[in-house]
């Protein structure tokens, strides 16, 4: 009777399940759909607020500070990671997050990771600054593998590094990548993948449906505003040269620039400049071509 009743228990709290298969909204976020299209780019939310973390992106063994959200148990993991609709929200969700640090998903089959072309250089200013992202990181890239989405860890951990040490931006992330994130361009095999890949690969007709209504939802008007809004608030000191200080004040961090004379911060600045035309040039030649690739093959399909 006691093994009957424990099954049952474990079978009834399924919280991160059901959050992901619209059976429950997410306290106080709602329904995971209606989360992500009212909040998807608004920036000052999302940065003000972590409680949806939990939610977005659960892991084993801790629900986090948000008392209404459960630990992702091994049932639920394996639940979601073999429903088709579930994987697409979770990839939806990690598009949200990849969009707030001024990231996109090139290609859904690669997991490829480039700079939205609209808003990376006010992200990345921020993303560079605010270190409580550190936190969001490591939880999405966990969460992210025990959802059967390992190819997608190491794809974003390859973009950092790139960014890091090749581009030198997001200064202030080496470290977390170099002690931490790093671990995860280790991964030779990726086991137990979503059931995404298969229907990405196969160009079903979910998939398909799923790729054109994005589309739509990306073509929004708002958006647009929001981006042009974000083109202000470029700060390049925060987002090229920037360096964190040893002195704290309150719950901040004061930064500052290290240049050892004049003409190395003006190298400095042409450098950046050329960061900034290189990248917006590059991020729209891999959106041309995977929207290309994108109508190629979904006009073979049909």
């Amino acid at each position: 009777m006691s093994t009957l009743l424990d099954r049952w228990k474990l079978f009834r709290n399924h919280k991160n399940y059901d959050f992901y298969s619209l059976k429950c909204k997410g306290k106080p976020l709602g329904t995971v759909d209606a989360f992500y299209e009212k909040y998807f780019a608004q920036y000052t939310f999302l940065e003000e607020n972590n409680n949806y973390m939990e939610w977005l992106f659960p892991i084993y063994g801790s629900a986090g500070l948000n008392p209404s959200t459960k630990p992702l148990s091994v049932q639920e993991a394996i639940l979601i990671k073999n429903n088709i609709h579930c994987s697409i929200r979770v990839v939806k969700s990690y598009k949200m997050l990849l969009n707030f640090f001024g990231m996109t998903l090139v290609n859904d089959l690669t997991g490829e990771v480039g700079r939205e072309p609209e808003v990376w250089e006010s992200r990345y200013c921020y993303l560079n600054t605010a270190s409580n992202n550190n936190v969001k990181i490591t939880r999405m890239l966990k969460s992210l593998g025990l959802l059967g989405f390992e190819l997608y860890q190491k794809a974003f951990v390859q973009h950092l590094k790139v960014e890091i040490e090749e581009n030198g931006l997001l200064k202030n992330l080496r470290d977390c990548h170099k002690n931490y994130w790093c671990n995860y361009l280790k991964i030779q095999e990726f086991k137990n993948e979503s059931v995404f890949f298969q229907h990405a690969q196969s160009q079903s007709e979910i998939y398909r449906n799923y790729v054109q209504t994005e589309q739509k939802f990306m073509e929004q008007p708002k958006l647009k505003e929001i981006y042009q809004a974000e083109k202000v608030k470029v700060n390049p000191a925060k987002l090229y040269s920037i360096e964190k200080s040893n002195v704290d004040v309150g719950s901040g961090a004061h930064f500052k620039c290290h240049y050892n004379s004049q003409e190395e911060e003006h190298q400095a600045r042409i450098k950046f400049l050329e960061n900034i035309q290189n990248g917006r040039a590059e991020a729209e030649a891999k959106r041309q071509k995977a929207q290309l690739n994108l109508s190629a093959s979904m006009k073979a399909s049909n």
